[in-house]
């Protein structure tokens, strides 16, 4: 199970908003990381952490979007299955986030800095990051600079604890036990070759059919000039070396 989870996690890569579905009880061991109260504006709540209804509908919805976006007719959305689903993966992240506070991953502000630099979505059109994009983005997006900020934060922090799973090897003793017992074990293995050569006088292709076949796939067959180069001879005077100066020596 850990194992799939590890070649899981390494198919995920390059994303800064995670969906991810990631056991948390395997991660954290707590015995129960959701509990109810009568506050209608929470529907969950991770440790201390509340997870507001407004989030949850916000999620929801883009979710739904990305279906409908997909091209899943909406008639075929479950909508029960998909609330449950939104519903686990904030709960997964909120336990993801609370696990990076608590060993300590931190991500400083010029590292994020420097990727927000690299977004395509805040480069002018000679490719420089933008003040005015920026800007004009954060204000789309009702965010502020330290909001932006804080958010990238929490998110790069999971990639890294997310990076240190995936690149740590985990194989249970069962697993190791099998993987001997297969090294050790001798197969009988029969082999049977067959040769164009038994079967050429059985096969009839006239000067017709291959010229057929030529017209037919000409996009296919035809190729650009190649060359099959084995070494290159190269001689002294024909190659112009700087003379090297005391200085470099």
């Amino acid at each position: 199970m850990m194992e799939g989870i590890r070649r899981f996690l390494q198919s995920w890569v390059g994303r800064i908003f995670l969906v991810l579905c990631l056991s948390p009880l395997a991660l954290l061991g707590l015995e129960s990381y959701f509990t109810g109260g009568n506050d209608a504006n929470t529907v969950a709540t991770v440790g201390d952490v509340p997870i507001s209804t407004a989030e949850y509908q916000n999620a929801l919805t883009a979710r739904r979007s990305e279906l409908l976006a997909s091209g899943v007719d909406a008639s075929l959305i479950n909508e029960q299955a998909l609330q449950n689903e939104v519903l686990d993966t904030l709960i997964n992240r909120a336990l993801l986030k609370q696990h990076v506070n608590f060993l300590g991953i931190h991500v400083p502000d010029a590292t994020i800095s420097d990727t927000l630099q690299q977004e395509p979505q805040f480069l002018d059109a000679d490719g420089n990051f933008s003040n005015d994009r920026f800007a004009y983005a954060l204000k789309q997006q009702g965010l502020t600079k330290d909001g932006l900020f804080n958010e990238y934060r929490q998110q790069m922090g999971i990639m890294q604890l997310l990076e240190g799973i995936s690149q740590t090897a985990l194989y249970p003793n069962s697993t190791i036990s099998n993987l001997l017992v297969e090294q050790q074990q001798s197969k009988p293995v029969w082999v049977h070759r067959l040769t164009w050569q038994d079967f050429a006088d059985k096969v009839s292709v006239s000067k017709a059919d291959i010229e057929a076949y030529f017209d037919e796939h000409t996009d296919e067959l035809n190729q650009p000039a190649m060359v099959d180069l084995a070494y290159i001879k190269l001689y002294p005077k024909n190659i112009d070396i700087d003379p090297i100066t005391d200085a470099e020596i």
